[in-house]
């Protein structure tokens, strides 16, 4: 089926840029073109990819208090579309227990 799909997009890309494009030249055998495209295809899609980036390394973040006589804003939001949905955060103090909590929807 990937080979039909091939053949016929390569022959519609070829009859377009000879209709179209009046800089284009025809190859002088486009079956020797296709058929070579088509075994590319194949090569590639039948290679085994190897991940050679490195390795996800995973942080544990935790809350920091705020320098004295300073106030932490933490917050997160949620969009749609680029369009705002909602937010939500917390304003915390020196102190973990002294927090304000605020939610917009």
């Amino acid at each position: 089926m990937i080979f039909w799909g091939t053949r016929c997009y390569s022959l519609w890309f070829l009859r377009n840029k000879l209709v179209h494009d009046d800089a284009f030249v025809m190859p002088m055998n486009p079956c020797t073109k296709i058929k070579r495209k088509i075994h590319h295809y194949d090569f590639v899609a039948n290679m085994v990819l190897v991940n050679t980036s490195p390795m996800t390394v995973i942080e544990e973040i935790r809350w920091l208090p705020p320098n004295m006589g300073w106030i932490q804003l933490n917050m997160d939001d949620a969009s749609k579309q680029g369009k705002v949905a909602g937010c939500d955060g917390v304003f915390r103090g020196g102190t973990e227990s002294g927090f304000v909590v605020f939610r917009r929807v």
